[in-house]
């Protein structure tokens, strides 16, 4: 349907700019990771907030691109594997996240 509106690749295009806005939420949680040193819980909360956003915006475009019918087949399955270590991952930071705010109090 999208072919017949003229916009072939729209569903890849969009999902190349979730892509690079979770790997910019991403690298802007490791440039404001000094602010863990405070120990305060909203920067505790706000910086691990980015970096789940970050991966979670990142493995959904890497999913996206693994059902795209645009990509050759190997092509999708590389980006299901790293949309598998990336939710391994995010699944990793919840754990992370939980152990550093129990220990808040």
């Amino acid at each position: 349907m999208s072919q017949k509106l003229g916009f072939p690749y729209m569903g890849l295009k969009i999902n190349t700019l979730i892509f690079w806005i979770g790997i910019l939420m991403a690298i802007l949680t490791y440039l404001t990771s000094g602010l863990l040193v405070l120990g305060y819980a909203i920067p505790v909360v706000l910086i691990y907030f980015l970096r789940f956003l970050g991966e979670f915006l990142t493995g959904w475009a890497l999913l996206g691109f693994a059902v795209t019918k645009e990509l050759h087949q190997k092509q999708r399955l590389i980006a299901f594997l790293f949309a598998i270590i990336l939710l391994a991952s995010v699944f990793a930071v919840s754990v992370g996240f939980t152990w550093q705010v129990g220990h808040l109090h």
